[in-house]
């Protein structure tokens, strides 16, 4: 991970989009020891449907050499998948 390949932060639309926020900044702090060079994005999730693929897709082809995390919030029984 460096600036030039950010670890990128997807936040699952809803509950995950506070916890990614709150991530983005904790590693955006540059006189913590948690900094890291990082991109945050909110994903749409449709119930029954999945994630949206364009966006995906948008994701994959931005940061090609980039790790991505998916953070959700929700706790809930895997009707997502």
């Amino acid at each position: 991970v460096n600036d030039e390949h950010p670890l990128v932060l997807v936040s699952l639309v809803r509950a995950g989009l506070p916890i990614g926020v709150l991530l983005q900044r904790a590693l955006s702090d540059t006189d913590s020891s948690y900094h890291l060079p990082s991109v945050h994005y909110g994903i749409s999730i449709i119930r029954d449907r999945g994630l949206d693929p364009v966006a995906l897709q948008m994701l994959l082809e931005a940061y090609p050499n980039s790790p991505i995390v998916f953070v959700d919030g929700w706790t809930g029984k895997g009707a997502i998948y």
